[in-house]
Order: structure tokens, then sequence, then C-alpha cells
């Protein structure tokens, strides 16, 4: 996995604080970036069938168009779903593992709390723990 590609740092801005690119990779394998590309599949695959079905049960035959229309929306939020959901859990593992590390980040929004001694974060307002 290359974790230079474009894609990877702007998804994942965690990544960046990582002492080494082998380490960055471990942490991304750890946090499930392979469920990430699986789940994303899967979205694309199964979300087009579901609106179909659904159609068909409601309507004998529908109308080729609405057929496609209902598959390619069907897609396209099958896969933002899945990016959504996905993104956030690995976000958030992320930088669970940076803070086992011993840097100091908010597991909320990835703010760097380096210096902070209020006890919140100044990003989200999220507890320090």
């Amino acid at each position: 996995m290359r974790i230079s590609h474009r894609f990877y740092r702007q998804t994942f801005p965690e990544i960046d604080r990582f002492p080494s690119e082998r380490d960055a990779t471990l942490a991304l394998e750890r946090a499930g970036i392979y469920r990430f590309w699986a789940g994303t599949l899967a979205g694309l695959f199964f979300a087009p069938v579901l609106p179909m079905m659904i159609i068909e049960a409601l309507w004998s035959a529908p109308s080729p168009m609405l057929a496609i229309l209902l598959q390619v929306s069907g897609a396209g939020l099958g896969f933002l779903a899945v990016v959504v959901l996905c993104r956030r859990s690995i976000q958030r593992s992320l930088r669970q593992q940076l803070r086992a590390r011993g840097e100091a980040v908010c597991l909320r929004c990835g703010y760097d709390l380096t210096g902070n001694v209020s006890g919140a974060c100044p990003e989200c307002g999220g507890a320090v723990a």
C-alpha cells in the first residue's frame, strides 16, 4: 500500500503524525483500511439491488428509466454511506493509536493538543482524557 498516495493523506490526515511510512502503513492496517475498501466495494455492488427489490415488490413492472435511476442513485448512496461510516471508524482508530504512542490528539476531531492544559479540546470542546 502506498501511503504517499494523495487519497490517503487527504482522507486520513492523522497518518502524517506517524514517524515513518512503515508505521503509518501498519497503523492503517490495524485501523481496518482493508475493511474500508471491502465495504466500499460491497456498497457499490449491493446498494443498487435494494432499491430495485423494493420497487419490484411495489410495482410489477417498473419502467426501465426508473430502474436505471434507482440503481445509479442506490450505488451512489451506498458508496457514500460506507465511506462515511468506515472513514470515521478508521480515523478514530488512528487517533487512538497516536494516543497510545504518547501523542496529544483529540479523539473526536483529531486536533493537536500538545501543550493544552484546559482539559477540553479548543476545536470541538471534547474532553481531553
